[in-house]
């Protein structure tokens, strides 16, 4: 299935685990957000309940695959956050569900999604049936911040990482979402950082236009550079999405010169911009690069340790920092 590309080798691994009838009672699917860990998991689902499944083939299109992936099965449950968060009552009510044993289904299997939103009462609450499952029931919990799940919980489930999809899947599942120009592709890829979902959320006109921008008004010549910094940072400071794409689109454009500097051997974020990357690699050192990276990077550390620092007033200075170090190409 082409939405579950880049996560080929996972899929192997929990068809083993059906084919050897062998599946833990409980996982962490665990990878940045937007990447597919959810589809992964109702295709386990799929895969250990398919009337139809063997050891020669993928889940086929039976009534209980079908009813799964509609979400109308009463033996797999999809619990999701709600207002940003998992308290206790919806643990309670997962706990209920997996009391009893599968109606129709080989398991009884519960999805919670953005696991890390529960609070430490969820999570504990969750402990003992982590420590003492009943026979024939699944728990996934997936989570793109695991390190927020107490330890005492991650310690109980086996744990399969996602890595980031490449270019040429998110290409693939783009085409399948939205017919794009190839500004707005290009735009959704250098932005993507490996997700479908952010990727698709970044292939709008205004996302190629702002990128553009930051580049244009970071790193090339223009006749009043500060001016057009100081603008850059009022216009995204007032948005905290804005403000994390504008240091990301900074960072990575920084991080691609520094390798070609180095003479290359990584993919490039920001291919469409190659020409501007070379260039400023070549007007600027090394330890320029580096150190306007670093001021990048201790940009984003200030805004995430302080709320109630002005991002504004951040974005100023850090780019502030970066004109007076780097040339421009």
């Amino acid at each position: 299935m082409s939405s579950l590309l880049g996560h080929e080798r996972n899929l192997e691994l929990l068809r083993r685990y059906v084919i050897e009838n062998r599946p833990a009672h409980a996982f962490l699917f665990s990878g940045r957000q937007g990447i597919g860990k959810k589809k992964v998991a109702l295709e386990f689902a799929r895969m250990i309940n398919c009337d139809d499944f063997n050891d020669h083939n993928q889940p086929m299109l039976c009534n209980t695959c079908r009813r799964i992936m509609t979400g109308s099965h009463p033996d797999v449950h999809v619990l999701m956050p709600v207002k940003n968060g998992i308290r206790v009552d919806a643990i309670r009510s997962v706990i209920s569900f997996l009391k009893y044993p599968p109606i129709e289904a080989n398991f009884r299997l519960v999805i919670i999604d953005d696991a890390h939103l529960m609070n430490r009462s969820a999570q504990n609450a969750l402990l003992k049936t982590l420590e003492e499952p009943p026979p024939n029931r699944i728990i996934i919990l997936i989570s793109s911040q695991p390190s927020s799940l107490l330890q005492t919980v991650r310690s109980r489930l086996r744990r399969i990482d996602f890595g980031p999809l490449n270019d040429d899947d998110l290409r693939t599942l783009l085409a399948e979402h939205k017919n794009l120009s190839e500004d707005e592709a290009q735009t959704a890829l250098a932005m993507a950082s490996g997700s479908i979902e952010r990727a698709l959320s970044k292939s709008a006109p205004q996302n190629v236009q702002f990128r553009h921008k930051v580049i244009s008004n970071l790193f090339q010549k223009c006749a009043n550079p500060y001016l057009g910094l100081l603008d850059l940072a009022f216009e995204a400071g007032s948005d905290k999405n804005r403000t994390d794409d504008l240091l990301d689109i900074a960072g990575t454009l920084l991080r691609d010169a520094i390798i070609t500097k180095l003479g290359g051997g990584a993919s490039l974020i920001n291919g469409d911009y190659l020409e501007l990357i070379t260039r400023i690699g070549d007007v600027n050192t090394l330890d320029q690069l580096m150190s306007a990276y670093d001021q990048i990077l201790s940009g984003v550390e200030q805004l995430d340790l302080d709320i109630n620092l002005s991002k504004n007033l951040v974005l100023d200075v850090t780019f502030l920092k970066i004109e007076s170090i780097l040339h421009r190409a």
